[in-house]
Protein backbone atom coordinates (compact mmCIF):
# COMPACT_ATOMS: atom_id res chain seq x y z
CA UNK A 1 0.00 0.00 0.00
CA UNK A 2 2.75 2.54 -0.90
CA UNK A 3 4.19 5.25 1.96
CA UNK A 4 0.90 4.13 4.13
CA UNK A 5 2.12 1.01 4.87
CA UNK A 6 4.08 0.37 8.37
CA UNK A 7 4.24 -3.07 8.71
CA UNK A 8 7.66 -4.10 11.00
CA UNK A 9 7.47 -0.95 12.81
CA UNK A 10 6.59 -0.99 16.37
CA UNK A 11 3.00 -0.89 16.82
CA UNK A 12 3.41 3.09 18.69
CA UNK A 13 5.81 4.08 16.15
CA UNK A 14 3.41 2.80 13.41
CA UNK A 15 0.35 4.96 14.85
CA UNK A 16 2.32 7.98 14.89
CA UNK A 17 3.52 7.42 10.93
CA UNK A 18 0.07 6.86 9.72
CA UNK A 19 -1.40 9.75 11.53
CA UNK A 20 2.00 11.93 9.83
CA UNK A 21 1.27 10.11 6.29
CA UNK A 22 -2.81 10.99 6.76
CA UNK A 23 -2.41 14.64 7.81
CA UNK A 24 -0.05 15.27 5.54
CA UNK A 25 -2.07 13.64 2.76
CA UNK A 26 -5.27 16.17 4.07
CA UNK A 27 -3.03 18.95 4.14
CA UNK A 28 -2.37 18.45 0.29
CA UNK A 29 -5.85 17.88 -0.15
CA UNK A 30 -7.10 21.11 1.45
CA UNK A 31 -4.53 22.94 -0.64
CA UNK A 32 -5.86 21.39 -3.90
CA UNK A 33 -9.80 22.24 -3.03
CA UNK A 34 -8.69 26.29 -2.49
CA UNK A 35 -6.32 25.70 -5.86
CA UNK A 36 -9.53 23.81 -7.78
CA UNK A 37 -11.77 26.91 -6.63
CA UNK A 38 -9.08 29.48 -7.89
CA UNK A 39 -9.42 27.83 -11.21
CA UNK A 40 -5.82 26.11 -10.87
CA UNK A 41 -7.12 22.81 -12.49
CA UNK A 42 -3.92 21.68 -13.11
CA UNK A 43 -2.19 22.07 -10.27
CA UNK A 44 -5.41 21.49 -7.94
CA UNK A 45 -4.90 17.79 -10.05
CA UNK A 46 -1.14 17.12 -9.36
CA UNK A 47 -1.72 18.08 -5.80
CA UNK A 48 -4.88 15.66 -5.67
CA UNK A 49 -2.65 13.11 -7.32
CA UNK A 50 0.27 13.72 -4.85
CA UNK A 51 -2.24 13.57 -2.00
CA UNK A 52 -3.04 9.56 -3.31
CA UNK A 53 0.28 8.35 -3.74
CA UNK A 54 0.51 8.96 0.50
CA UNK A 55 -2.59 8.05 1.80
CA UNK A 56 -4.20 5.69 -1.49
CA UNK A 57 -7.23 4.99 0.96
CA UNK A 58 -8.34 8.49 0.89
CA UNK A 59 -11.52 8.45 -0.94
CA UNK A 60 -11.99 12.35 -0.73
CA UNK A 61 -9.12 12.87 -2.89
CA UNK A 62 -10.23 10.22 -5.67
CA UNK A 63 -13.34 11.94 -5.74
CA UNK A 64 -12.20 15.68 -6.16
CA UNK A 65 -9.63 14.12 -9.13
CA UNK A 66 -13.08 12.93 -10.52
CA UNK A 67 -14.17 16.39 -10.33
CA UNK A 68 -11.70 17.91 -12.48
CA UNK A 69 -12.07 15.60 -15.38
CA UNK A 70 -15.61 16.99 -14.81
CA UNK A 71 -14.33 20.33 -15.03
CA UNK A 72 -12.26 19.63 -17.97
CA UNK A 73 -14.94 17.53 -19.76
CA UNK A 74 -13.84 14.05 -19.49
CA UNK A 75 -16.58 12.08 -18.24
CA UNK A 76 -15.05 8.40 -18.71
CA UNK A 77 -11.81 9.30 -16.37
CA UNK A 78 -14.31 11.14 -13.77
CA UNK A 79 -16.01 8.18 -13.77
CA UNK A 80 -13.09 5.89 -13.43
CA UNK A 81 -12.35 7.65 -10.67
CA UNK A 82 -15.79 7.35 -8.92
CA UNK A 83 -15.06 3.91 -9.97
CA UNK A 84 -11.41 3.18 -7.84
CA UNK A 85 -13.18 5.17 -4.84
CA UNK A 86 -16.01 2.89 -4.63
CA UNK A 87 -13.29 -0.24 -5.09
CA UNK A 88 -11.39 1.85 -1.60
CA UNK A 89 -14.73 2.35 0.20
CA UNK A 90 -18.21 1.31 -0.96
CA UNK A 91 -20.04 2.98 2.00
CA UNK A 92 -18.55 6.49 1.23
CA UNK A 93 -21.76 8.16 0.58
CA UNK A 94 -20.22 11.04 -1.11
CA UNK A 95 -19.03 9.13 -3.76
CA UNK A 96 -22.24 8.01 -4.71
CA UNK A 97 -23.23 11.74 -4.31
CA UNK A 98 -20.98 13.36 -6.55
CA UNK A 99 -21.15 10.72 -9.13
CA UNK A 100 -24.92 11.22 -9.37
CA UNK A 101 -24.39 15.33 -9.88
CA UNK A 102 -21.60 14.12 -12.27
CA UNK A 103 -24.09 11.84 -14.42
CA UNK A 104 -27.00 14.53 -14.22
CA UNK A 105 -24.17 17.36 -15.69
CA UNK A 106 -23.07 15.34 -18.04
CA UNK A 107 -26.92 14.04 -19.51
CA UNK A 108 -27.92 17.71 -19.54
CA UNK A 109 -25.00 18.69 -21.10
CA UNK A 110 -25.29 16.39 -23.71
CA UNK A 111 -28.84 15.90 -24.31
CA UNK A 112 -28.72 19.71 -24.80
CA UNK A 113 -25.55 19.18 -27.64
CA UNK A 114 -27.44 16.58 -29.78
Amino acid sequence: MGRWSCRGIEPERDIQVRIFFFVNSISIFIVALFRFLMGEVAGAKADLEESVKIVPEFTQSLVKIASVHMEQGNPEAAFECFNKATEVDSENLNIYYHRGQGSLFFFFYFSRCS
